[in-house]
């Protein structure tokens, strides 16, 4: 007979390295899990789970033995295999009352015609953030929506939270479940008060035992419980940033791994998103660091999707996002996508969007081409300098991921090509390539005055006007 400490399944995860990694996850784990979620959710031998998950997901573990251990009933799906469009039908005609997906297939689903259900359908929703749009979304479809949150190493869900309006900003992922304790911590492991961002430590009997023929990275991610009297207890460093509210939730901010130094300000990548996510007009937004050919070429990208194909305003929505962000946080170029690349596990693919040359940034008008030679110069610096492919005379240079030392750059260019005094603050007076080129001529007009007829003459053959 197997006993708490004997192992009920090895999964094998990559993470956020690539590398796969054989998760031990021990009976009494599983067993914790079960009987909290159970308790939780109130699951009896009358509710009918349809499992939609891979056996390869670790989701697929509470799908399978939940209504069995209650005395329910499992059904079992693919969604590979089937329309969206036939589960919806499935789960209204075999009277599901539980059903569980990421909110990737959670949006799927949900916007499929979904009639309501006969049964109380009751929400799971876990493996990524969920957004504002999705939590909206599924409120519609059901009462009782469940957000939660866990890595595979620490048993399928450590905390859980019921969503019961959509909120204002992020989805909190709620409070522990039985058994679990959970810790935002700084640098040094010191507890951060409410409110402080921190690291997202885990500790209690969902720990899984460690990684398969894996003793160094058990060690690293693993580590002594400093908060523990008892001896050998140990915490899960999850490598999420996290906070925790004055209401007593945990709010998930996002990987470590999207936690970047721009400029000298340490930013949080989630906190942008979050950010954006409240905004009306986008359903789902995803904010990358775009490195270039240097550092002085890194800057804030946001990709977009916008809701109800809604137009979206770069000056609005910079507007909007300076009331809930410090200026350094504000992304310098926004980019609409029809959606956002997806992983095969149903993760934001940030490496397939960040090697992507976009050429549909938002700007704040239509594109025109330049018209005369020092528009079509300048165009020229700035597609180099910006690292962009098309620049419209009009699009506004700051808006574009331009910044101070850029501009330095700009006027450097300038000076080579034109023989003119300009400083850097006719960039910020004139952040338009139209408006740059007038500035550019009236120096070349004032210039020429000061010469002869063939040193003007020499001056313009120079300049190839």
């Amino acid at each position: 007979m197997a006993g708490p400490e004997n192992l009920a399944y090895v999964i094998y995860t990559s993470g956020s390295t690539g590398k796969p990694k054989g998760v031990m996850v021990q009976h009494r784990s599983l067993v914790n899990l079960l009987e909290s979620v159970q308790q939780e959710l109130g699951i009896n031998q009358r509710d009918i789970l349809l499992s939609l998950t891979t056996l390869s997901f670790d989701i697929a573990a509470l799908e399978i033995f939940s209504p069995i251990l209650a005395g329910g009933k499992l059904l079992m799906a693919d969604p590979m295999q089937e329309e969206m469009q036939s589960l919806t039908m499935r789960v209204r005609e075999q009277n599901v009352s539980i059903l569980q997906a990421t909110p990737t297939l959670w949006k799927m689903l949900a916007e499929e015609s979904w009639q309501p259900c006969p049964s109380d359908l009751t929400v799971l929703c876990g493996g990524e953030a969920m957004e504002k749009t999705t939590a909206e979304q599924l409120l519609k479809i059901s009462n009782t929506v469940w957000n939660m949150y866990g890595p595979t190493e620490t048993t399928v869900w450590s905390s859980i939270y019921q969503v019961k309006k959509v909120p204002e900003g992020i989805t909190p992922i709620g409070r522990p479940i039985a058994n679990t304790e959970m810790y935002v911590l700084d640098e040094q492991m010191a507890l951060v008060p409410v409110g402080v961002i921190g690291q997202l430590y885990i500790g209690g009997i969902g720990l899984a035992r460690g990684y398969v023929n894996r003793a160094d990275l058990t060690a690293e991610k693993f580590l002594p419980n400093p908060f523990s009297t008892a001896g050998g207890e140990r915490l899960y460093y999850t490598g999420d940033i996290a906070k925790w509210r004055a209401d007593g939730n945990l709010e998930f901010l996002g990987r470590k791994d999207y936690q970047v130094k721009l400029r000298g300000y340490r930013i949080e990548l989630g906190e942008i998103e979050a950010a954006l996510l409240q905004h009306p007009d986008i359903k789902s937004a995803v904010a990358i660091v775009k490195e270039d050919e240097g550092k002085e070429k890194r800057r804030l990208q946001a990709y977009l999707v916008a809701a109800g194909g809604r137009a979206i305003s770069v000056s609005e929505l910079k507007s909007y996002l300076r009331t809930n962000l410090p200026e350094y946080m504000v992304p310098s170029q926004f980019v609409i996508v029809d959606q956002i690349p997806l992983t095969p596990n149903g993760k934001v693919d940030r490496k397939s969007l960040s090697a992507q040359s976009p050429d549909n940034f938002v700007t704040e008008g239509a594109y025109e081409a330049p018209r005369t030679p020092i528009e079509n110069t300048l165009v020229t610096i700035w597609t180099n300098i910006l690292g962009l492919d098309r620049i419209g005379i009009h699009d506004n240079f700051f808006v574009l991921g331009g910044h101070s030392l850029l501009a330095v750059q700009v006027i450097s260019r300038i000076r080579v090509i034109y023989p003119v005094d300009l400083s850097i603050r006719t960039v910020f007076e004139r952040p338009t390539v139209a408006l740059l080129a007038e500035g550019v001529e009236s120096a070349l007009v004032e210039k020429i005055q000061t010469l002869s007829e063939e040193e003007t003459q020499q001056l313009l053959e120079a300049c190839g006007l």
